[in-house]
């Protein structure tokens, strides 16, 4: 467990010297906006193995060092949220990003393979039982959560040397170089509250003028969510928020009248 900066300086030097880096985290993301990180894991091969307690530290320069350094590979299994995470954690942008989950996919081992299935099928080699859904901000950890966390990048360069081997027999590593330059997009990393509206179930089903309302509407709950920390479905539910652009209220009695719609909302 690396509950120092200086022990996580030592880490990412192991990791400069090797060129390459495994990664990802646990959080806690029930009550707020932003996720709330309980440990990043970080891996080197098989047995350098590391946990980072982001309960104990401030300062996370080491990190953020080797995520934008473009000379060292960041091995990763279905990334953008772990991504994401680290990029408001540490204020630097991935740079030379390695998906396994991309990688499979050019394989023919899948379009969406999981993790564990993955280190399976590659490495014959079966992971323990799921501690995804425990509390990752409760201290100390669990022997069981610590094993589970270790093992979701102990595997992480293993797949990377075999899974690029494979592609390069195959003629395919420029394929996959094509499909990781969506990494080198700052935007991917951020949320744009005009879009959000996309995301939403039944947005389709609507005429132009109320997706314009719904537009709006997605956009401010994206917003007091940020601007709350939040979920989004405490501001207002999908339904709810569907359903406003859809009839297009005129007053306060035609809000009060809708279900789902909590009063509050209405003085916000």
């Amino acid at each position: 467990m690396i509950e120092t900066i200086e022990g996580l300086a030592a880490v990412c030097d192991e990791a400069r010297e090797a060129g390459l880096i495994g990664l990802d985290t646990e959080f806690v993301w029930e009550r707020t906006y932003y996720p709330q990180l309980g440990v990043v894991q970080l891996s080197i091969d098989q047995e350098q193995c590391y946990l980072v307690d982001t309960l104990s530290l401030n300062a996370f320069g080491p990190l953020g060092g080797i995520l934008a350094d473009p000379s060292v590979v960041k091995i990763v299994h279905d990334s953008p949220q772990d991504l994401t995470i680290l990029k408001r954690l540490t204020g630097r942008s991935p740079k030379n990003i390695f998906d396994t989950q991309i990688a499979a996919a050019l394989l023919g081992l899948g379009d969406s393979i999981g993790y564990a299935r993955l280190v399976e099928s590659v490495l014959r080699t079966r992971l323990k039982q799921d501690e995804s859904f425990t509390d990752w901000s409760q201290r100390p950890l669990t022997k069981q959560q610590v094993e589970y966390a270790l093992d979701d990048v102990r595997h992480l360069p293993a797949l990377h040397d075999r899974l690029s081997s494979q592609l390069e027999d195959l003629g395919r590593r420029d394929w996959l170089k094509e499909e990781l330059t969506v990494y080198d997009d700052v935007n991917f990393y951020r949320r744009d509250p005009d879009t959000a509206y996309r995301r939403l179930r039944g947005a389709d089903k609507l005429q132009r003028a109320n997706l314009a309302v719904l537009q709006r509407l997605a956009k401010w709950r994206e917003e007091e969510a940020q601007r709350r920390d939040r979920p989004r479905s405490w501001i207002m539910p999908d339904g709810p928020l569907v359903e406003l652009a859809r009839r297009k209220p005129k007053n306060v009695g035609d809000l009060k009248s809708m279900r789902g719609l909590h009063l509050s909302l209405i003085h916000i």
